[in-house]
């Protein structure tokens, strides 16, 4: 045991985020067209394919599930009440945790 103790109080870890030369050597900074590709791809695939199929979805469970909550917002004297926004609000907030949680685990990173 005690010289299990002593050899870990012996061999020195390395700290990789203070060495230059490991982050020069692992990282690769993307292009700024690399970025502006990525910028339209997220774009595209957020505002014209999550988002559209997430509004569906969460219209009709809630057609199914509060039909009279969403007559309530849909009936409304302005377009733009609290309950809509909310609704649009929770609608964008889970696109954002879904997009990037599936992005991030599937590209590592």
């Amino acid at each position: 045991m005690e010289q299990n103790s002593e050899l870990n109080s012996n061999i020195e870890q390395k700290d990789l985020l203070a060495d230059d030369a490991y982050i020069n050597n692992h990282f690769v900074y993307a292009t700024q067209g690399q970025r502006f590709l990525n910028y339209l791809i997220d774009n595209i695939l957020m505002r014209y394919g999550l988002s559209y199929l997430t509004g569906i979805a969460i219209g009709t469970l809630l057609a199914v599930a509060a039909p009279e909550f969403l007559n309530n917002l849909a009936d409304s004297e302005s377009n733009w009440t609290i309950g809509m926004l909310l609704v649009g609000l929770l609608v964008g907030i889970l696109n954002y945790i879904v997009y990037y949680t599936i992005c991030e685990k599937l590209f590592r990173g």
